[in-house]
């Protein structure tokens, strides 16, 4: 193989691997969303239980958290 068969054969696959990562986006974009919904009720899970007053009370948290000085 010659250089300008090279150049050629490497544009022909640059175009089809352009033409199938087009074609994931609309998948990705769905995957993405929930990836964040799941991350959010996550995060929002895990703060209700740190700020439960029962949980508090318990003591099972790995960190405590600092008495209110007032």
């Amino acid at each position: 193989m010659n250089s300008l068969e090279q150049a050629e054969d490497l544009k022909a696959f640059e175009r089809r691997l352009t033409e199938y990562i087009h074609c994931l986006q609309p998948a990705t974009g769905r995957w993405r969303m929930l990836l964040i919904v799941v991350s959010v009720c996550t995060a929002t899970g895990a703060w209700n239980w740190l700020i439960d007053p029962e949980t508090q009370k318990t003591g099972k948290l790995i960190l405590k958290p600092r008495p209110h000085v007032q």
